[in-house]
């Protein structure tokens, strides 16, 4: 162990504990030693911590009776952890604990899947062997638990499949119409809404994004306070939100949306942290290079877009997206999703990692209880909040719903998007150095070249604990969407980029272009 990241800090008060465990979780630290004294009757703690660079799950427990130490250590051995630290001390004559527990991810039991053959479930394109083949290579060869595909042709559903297990300990086979989360694939949904609101006239592209949100129906932004911490603030337009170049770089300065116990302590809120929390706390924060001069995926930036949506609409995020896009598109098994695992749709699947750990709940870490037992869950049901996601990740749907809209945006008959919006969606950025590079972030979508300029591939990715989604449109009229219901093969890779280039090929020997 290197001794540089060491930490140590003497005579902290019973009632202050709580508050600078919560900092150390915020600073990706762990506790590594903890002494304490009684003085006057009162505990006083000593703690040491390095850098938790593994970022193994720990918790702590401190001046707790008997009853409570035995509870907690049942609880915790039986969810992986074991107890790397523990003090007794004598308070009034009764014995008082504190102690820490650390799970080690790296030999967390792994993942296990129903023996037997694949299941696959669907009638839509089952005679199309070659899209079958992958689909159950990629499954048995990765462990992953389940999938659902969807490929169209200029409007058409030529496949909609399921396979493998929707939830792996009822052995319950994955229907083609399973609902999933599609983390970032989300971003398309808000930026086709963003445009929606271009040609409604409620906004322009290049609009100062802080004016947008200063007419925000209920909530009050303090945008000054963001000008007052960088004056860049102040020439952020909805186009730089757009294509990911407002100013934010995530390896400099942390991606706020995932540091909900530090938005939620350093606003001093009562409660988890919002959307709106989040915008709040990081105007307080400089950006971290100048708008409009370079590419840095930002969820921040898309978080935004979803509160300038209900500052410009007058409805809420949701509200516009039904009325405007699902109810227009068909897709009506799309909706935001929830956190907990208790909050599942009846349609939805139950996710899940390659190894099987526990951590405190997001919600529990940004509440101070003093000697409080966290409650633990898996990683797919509380690291973070799915709820505060929604115009940058929230969204649940389905493979053939995804399919639909994406087909919807250029459809012949009644096109969700103008000719001109379309262009502007899918141009290069300006500060994109067009005789070097053929692919680019347009508005809401990753684009790609291919042969003469006039013909593009768009598309979007998205992935957290326990999901991986695609979703592609080709230039030649081909629309497909996967999804996984988890995240990574065995091996560490996500799982749609094992099936990119091959879904390619797959689609194609399907279905020969007519």
């Amino acid at each position: 162990m290197s001794f540089s990241d060491e930490v140590m800090r003497t005579d902290i008060p019973d009632d202050q504990m709580g508050a600078y465990v919560d900092e150390l979780a915020q600073a990706r630290k762990i506790v590594t030693e903890l002494k304490i004294n009684v003085i006057g009757g009162t505990p006083a703690y000593n703690v040491t911590s390095v850098d938790n660079s593994q970022q193994k799950p720990w918790v702590i427990e401190f001046n707790i009776s008997e009853a409570a130490f035995k509870t907690s250590a049942k609880k915790y051995e039986g969810d992986g952890f074991a107890m790397t630290i523990h003090e007794t001390t004598s308070i009034n004559r009764k014995r008082r604990h504190s102690a820490v527990w650390v799970q080690d991810p790296n030999a967390a039991p792994k993942l296990t899947l129903p023996e037997g053959d694949i299941p696959e479930f669907g009638q839509v394109g089952r005679d199309l062997q070659p899209l079958n083949e992958l689909m159950r290579r990629t499954l048995k060869e990765n462990n992953i638990p389940g999938a659902t595909l969807a490929v169209s042709y200029r409007g058409e559903l030529l496949f909609a499949r399921g396979f493998g297990h929707s939830e792996v300990d009822t052995n319950t086979a994955m229907p083609a119409a399973a609902n999933m989360r599609i983390a970032s694939v989300s971003k398309p949904i808000t930026a086709v809404a963003i445009l929606l609101l271009v040609q409604d006239g409620k906004l322009k592209l290049d609009q100062h994004a802080l004016e947008l949100l200063e007419q925000h129906p209920s909530y009050s932004f303090k945008t000054p306070d963001a000008v007052k911490s960088d004056p860049r603030w102040s020439t952020i337009s909805v186009r730089h939100l757009l294509n990911h170049s407002a100013g934010w770089n995530r390896q400099k300065s942390k991606d706020t949306v995932f540091q909900l116990v530090t938005v939620t302590q350093q606003l001093e809120l009562k409660k988890l942290a919002r959307n709106n929390d989040i915008l709040q706390y990081q105007f307080r924060l400089p950006l971290d290079f100048d708008p409009g001069s370079q590419y840095d995926y930002s969820n921040v930036g898309y978080c935004m877009l979803g509160r300038i949506i209900e500052a410009t609409s007058g409805q809420t995020y949701e509200q516009f997206v039904t009325e405007r896009i699902l109810s227009v598109a068909g897709m009506t098994q799309t909706r935001l999703g929830k956190t907990r695992l208790s909050d599942r749709a009846a349609d939805e699947v139950r996710y899940y990692t390659q190894k099987i750990t526990q951590t405190p709940a997001v919600w529990e870490l940004a509440t101070k209880k003093k000697g409080a037992t966290f409650e633990m869950v898996a990683p797919t049901y509380g690291q973070w909040d799915l709820e505060v996601m929604d115009s940058f990740g929230g969204w649940t749907s389905t493979a053939q719903d995804l399919v639909q809209f994406v087909d919807a945006i250029d459809s012949e008959k009644s096109p969700l998007l103008s000719e001109e919006s379309r262009r502007l969606m899918l141009e290069p950025p300006p500060f994109t150095d067009r005789s070097s590079a053929a692919v680019w972030y347009g508005l809401g979508w990753n684009v790609r070249t291919v042969g003469d300029d006039s013909r593009r591939n768009y598309w979007h990715t998205g992935s957290f604990a326990g999901t991986s989604s695609l979703l592609v449109r080709r230039h030649d009229g081909y629309s497909w969407a996967v999804i996984f219901n988890v995240d990574r093969t065995l091996k560490g890779d996500r799982c749609t980029d094992i099936v990119d280039q091959d879904l390619h090929k797959a689609v194609l020997e399907s279905h020969p272009r007519r």
